[in-house]
């Protein structure tokens, strides 16, 4: 591409980071009442409980004076707002607050009495789910006084409660996969699996692709309304808005899906196929190596933020 490098909007990259942050490594403990604190923000685990992957949990970035100053998720024993809580304390004054999903109205009340600025989140699934409505009737009923609350809250305090969406910039999207498929990383593994029948960096894309739009994005349009009234968002179900939305989360987690696919699972390199005791010692190591992956595919985010096209590569 020539001209003038495309550039990925704050907002746009404080959510992009909500949404990855949901999807730090999970942890298993195996000591009662273990804390551990892991790069990116503490992370509190409670006693032999597994985070599964398909587990719905909830990533939290912290903004003050537009600079990140803190990265969470959600625990089995904690939502994010707690932690943020617990981390931040009265620091969170001021701050902007984006979430993955909608907070619950517990964590909603706590976070404004804090004094923050604002709090965005991503229109989908909120924090207490509510695909099962039928199964589970209760979460429904708490999920509208959670819609209830935001209103109060809105009127009543000088948070602002909101969604803070925007289009990509021109081009930004085939940017990222062109920058993100000339990656060196991508490059030498390509080289490693050039006598393979398969486009190696397609194929992780695609896959990337399918997984979050299954995590980030309601399939059926009926229901996303559904949930979007529940949550309180009427005036969003209405078209051009509702399919301007859809357009928005679309576009963006296609980019995260994008960028994700340079830095490949470590699945992908064979490691776990030749039952030899490498193998053994590589899924011991297995959490400190994706949470590695997580940090590199953070610093492509954030990447994307400059106009230096060397760095973005």
């Amino acid at each position: 591409m020539t001209g003038q490098t495309p550039r990925l909007s704050k907002v746009n990259l404080f959510t992009l980071f909500s949404l990855w942050m949901e999807l730090f490594p999970p942890i298993e403990q195996q000591k009662k009442s273990q804390v551990k604190y892991i790069t990116g923000g503490p992370l509190y685990f409670s006693a032999n409980v597994t985070m599964c992957c398909h587990v719905k949990k909830t990533g939290l970035v912290v903004v003050k004076n537009i600079k990140m100053v803190g990265l969470h998720c959600s625990s089995a024993d904690l939502h994010a707002g707690q932690i943020a809580l617990i981390k931040h304390g009265s620091r969170l004054k001021n701050c902007d607050l984006y979430f993955s999903r909608k907070p619950c109205s517990t964590c909603l009340k706590m976070i404004v009495n804090a004094g923050v600025n604002r709090i965005s989140y991503w229109p989908a699934d909120p924090e207490i789910s509510l695909q099962n409505e039928a199964s589970n009737p209760a979460s429904t009923e708490d999920a509208k006084l959670d819609a209830k609350a935001v209103d109060r809250l809105k009127s009543n305090s000088r948070a602002r409660v909101c969604l803070l969406l925007q289009p990509l910039v021109c081009d930004m999207v085939q940017f990222v996969e062109e920058t993100s498929y000339k990656c060196d990383f991508i490059q030498k593994i390509a080289k490693t699996l050039s006598g393979c029948n398969t486009d190696f960096y397609t194929e992780c894309r695609q896959e990337r692709i399918k997984e979050y739009e299954s995590l980030f994005l309601i399939s059926n349009e009926e229901m996303h309304k559904q949930i979007l009234m529940t949550m309180g968002l009427e005036n969003l179900c209405e078209n051009p808005y509702f399919s301007n939305l859809r357009q928005n989360m679309k576009d963006l987690i296609l980019f995260l899906a994008t960028v994700a696919a340079s830095v490949p699972t470590f699945g992908h390199f064979g490691f776990y196929c030749n039952g030899s005791q490498q193998t053994n010692e590589m899924q011991h190591q297995s959490l400190p190596q994706e949470i590695a992956r997580h940090c590199m595919i953070q610093a492509r985010l954030l990447a994307y933020r400059t106009e230096n096209n060397s760095k973005q590569k």
